[in-house]
């Protein structure tokens, strides 16, 4: 007898009607594992098989009392020691592990900074505070309140945005006779973190004079008569955090943990740092002070003492050293998975230009309410952009992650360019960045390359 297709198609429809019917059966008796895995059950699942109570305990944490889905149903939840969640029940009788009652109230998951300077923060949040300062006449009366309190020490600040009072930037001729800065030691930085304000006492400390119009990688402003007005920008910022007296470790430690609480206070459980501003703009002088800030937190993690997730990042210029440090080596530091340990090297970062606000940001054409520039580039073409494309091709080529600061479209246009020119165009380890402006032909260039913003 031969089977036409229709025989075939038959004598399926029949044995697939025939298993469904079945199916239920042969599942409840055959089906179960002898270990009991998959069951269903009342009781509170585990994170694994404990040999004692107190190591059970150890191994889990109860939520209890938490308001769970739109309808706020009142409910336990249990959690691995790694952080997954292993029960979702109603209130047991008996509860395991470290018990946080969460009093009805809503349980929701950390929130994740990508982007943080957190030690930087630390010291903003100690610092006069000038973000709500809305006029020319607040700003040099908050100042002088400032110095006048504390007498002959430096004034620190941070957070000023000249746009709050018309656009006009702060200067040592609004002060000028004025015998409450006579002397007077002030930095201030923009809310950016790209430009600064400082005193005529600060710009002598600094050997800031009419003479020296010129840092490498930054800029001094002067006024009409060649004399700097007090507004320092990029590199040239380093100067003055070489002026200002260098903080202790101790210090050190009190902002970051001001910054931590800070932080939690916001839900924030995991950040991405790329280090301290201060250091990063003091180039290959500032390394040893990043690392001695990541060991600091590798410390605080090996006792338990780190209230959050850190994911490190390191200057390009310093990528060798990143390459070689036990904690990239480890292993998992480069993978996405779940570790007890809460800080890690993420890679390597390069900042190719400034911002918008201060007027830094690399753009094609000049700012339309400032003609005279079109920003600043950190690596202009020639000599020092070949550095960047030497250093940015050998940190790929070690498998480093590298993350991009480029603010302006001329700047992403760079960066899309220094992509380009690696061989090896990991989609993983390059293009991850922070950018805000960038022109259609670069969104076009960016698509070929298989890149998403």
């Amino acid at each position: 007898m031969r089977w036409t297709p229709r025989d075939v198609a038959f004598a399926l429809a029949i044995a697939s009607a025939l298993l469904a019917i079945a199916w239920p059966a042969f599942e409840a008796r055959f089906s179960a594992c002898p270990l009991g895995y998959g069951a269903k059950t009342t009781g509170p699942a585990r994170a694994r098989h404990h040999s004692t109570d107190a190591e059970r305990d150890a191994d889990v944490t109860t939520f209890a009392n938490c308001a769970v889905g739109d309808a706020g149903a009142i409910k336990d939840i249990t959690v691995s020691r790694h952080g997954r969640i292993i029960a979702v029940e109603d209130v047991p009788s008996t509860r395991f592990g470290v018990v946080l009652d969460c009093g009805g109230r809503a349980l929701r998951s950390g929130f994740v900074d990508a982007h943080a300077h957190v030690v930087t923060g630390g010291f903003a949040l100690d610092a006069l505070d000038l973000r709500g300062v809305r006029s020319k006449e607040e700003f040099i009366e908050t100042l002088a309140r400032a110095i006048d309190a504390g007498k002959e020490k430096w004034v620190l600040g941070h957070g000023w945005d000249e746009t709050s009072w018309g656009g006009e930037t702060p200067s040592n001729a609004w002060t000028r006779g004025d015998e409450r800065f006579v002397g007077a030691k002030v930095w201030v930085t923009r809310t950016c973190g790209h430009v600064g304000f400082a005193s005529e006492a600060a710009l002598e400390i600094a050997k800031i004079t009419g003479a020296k119009t010129v840092i490498a990688g930054g800029i001094v402003e002067l006024d009409d008569e060649g004399a700097p007005t007090g507004i320092l920008k990029e590199l040239a910022t380093a100067a003055m955090s070489n002026a200002v007296p260098k903080r202790s470790r101790s210090e050190r430690d009190e902002a970051f943990k001001r910054a931590f609480e800070y932080l939690l206070s916001k839900g924030i459980t995991t950040v991405g740092d790329f280090g301290d501003i201060e250091s990063l703009v003091a180039g290959a002088d500032g390394y040893a002070q990043l690392w001695e800030d990541f060991e600091t937190l590798e410390r605080w993690d090996a006792v338990g003492d780190l209230p959050i997730r850190i994911t490190s990042y390191m200057p390009l210029g310093d990528w060798a050293s990143v390459q070689s440090h036990v904690a990239w080596n480890s292993g998992w530091t480069r993978e996405n998975e779940t570790a007890a340990s809460r800080v890690r090297l993420g890679g390597v970062k390069a900042f190719l230009d400034g911002s918008l606000g201060g007027r830094t940001a690399a753009m094609m054409a000049p700012y339309l309410d400032d003609g005279s520039t079109s920003g600043h580039l950190m690596y202009p073409r020639g000599k020092r952009e070949k550095i960047l494309r030497k250093q940015a091709t050998l940190a790929d080529a070690a498998g480093l992650q590298i993350a991009v600061h480029a603010i302006g479209d001329a700047a992403v246009e760079q960066a899309l360019e220094l992509l380009a020119s690696i061989e090896r165009l990991d989609v993983i380890a390059l293009g991850r960045g922070v950018s805000s402006v960038f022109r259609r032909p670069s969104v076009q260039r960016h698509e070929t390359l298989a890149l998403r913003w």
